[in-house]
């Protein structure tokens, strides 16, 4: 057993899974406590002056790990540790679980004997979808691949860990997830307010209720110069036929000469709408 472990088992240390945010936050402080114990002993090494190492976050990973499987499978350990099969009704117990040299119990495979494989390639650890550290590695692997779909992030996880009913806990993760939250939503499109009763006359002549507007300023040639002038656009609200006239300027004679203009060539006008434009107001003004 690794001093790591026998130091938590001689200090009785509560790893707390809940309370951390992420898996890799849980390793590093973990390891910063577990050296911060070491140094208190007087167990101090040259390379421990500096940040954490590799080995040192390893070890960490391997006691977290060790400690979710002894909450969520206490029986297949003790089977798996003395060399026996685990029980019929185990979860488990057709992935032919077996404890590794760090006490860690994996998914079988028939490399695994091979001295100088990597110990990052070996086979996948055994985790259970019960326990709260399952949920920050797949929280943790799920941002890591970016929030794409289920079936990526799955054989990502697969690389290194194997957990039970884990498209249910993917599925979880992902519902809670705020960005993909944010991905997922669509936009609400508004409730339209009722037509106005000049929209749905039937029986009338183009151009009696009428809707105006202003667009522009176009350049146009005068003389040996260049001036701009705006464009007053009519809009039949029953037929949607338009009328277009030039208006010099924005004030409101031009909007009177070109409102005059209109009726004298389509006809007369039962209501005219429009927007509270200072010169529609002045013209409204100067009817009155």
């Amino acid at each position: 057993m690794p001093s790591e472990f026998a130091l938590v088992a001689a200090n009785e240390l509560s790893i707390p899974f809940q309370r951390l945010s992420s898996f890799s936050r849980l390793v590093r402080t973990t390891a910063w406590v577990l050296r911060f114990a070491r140094w208190c002993r007087k167990q101090r090494s040259e390379i421990e002056r500096y940040g954490l190492t590799a080995s040192e976050c390893e070890a960490v990973e391997n006691l977290l790990v060790r400690q979710a499987q002894l909450e969520s499978f206490p029986d297949e350990m003790r089977s798996a540790e003395y060399g026996k099969d685990v029980a019929s009704s185990s979860e488990i117990r057709g992935l032919a679980p077996y404890v590794d040299e760090h006490g860690v119990l994996r998914v079988y495979g028939r490399v695994d004997a091979a001295l100088c494989m990597p110990y990052s390639a070996r086979r996948p650890v055994i985790l259970s979808h019960k326990h709260s550290l399952t949920e920050l590695v797949v929280r943790q692997f799920h941002a890591q691949m970016k929030h794409q779909n289920v079936d990526a992030t799955i054989a990502q996880i697969r690389t290194r860990f194997w957990v039970t009913k884990m498209r249910r806990v993917l599925k979880e993760v992902i519902s809670s997830c705020n960005e993909c939250k944010l991905q997922r939503t669509r936009p609400m499109p508004p409730i339209m307010g009722p037509l106005p009763e000049d929209r749905l006359e039937a029986g009338g002549w183009p151009f009696k209720y009428t809707g105006l507007d202003y667009f522009g300023p176009l350049l146009v040639t005068v003389s040996r110069h260049r001036e701009k002038r705006w464009v007053a656009l009519f809009t039949c609200l029953t037929t949607r036929a338009i009328h277009l006239e030039l208006a010099h300027d924005l004030s409101t004679d031009s909007c009177i000469i070109a409102i005059r203009n209109f009726v004298c060539r389509r006809g007369p006008v039962h209501r005219l709408r429009s927007d509270n434009g200072k010169n529609f107001v002045g013209a409204d003004r100067e009817a009155k």
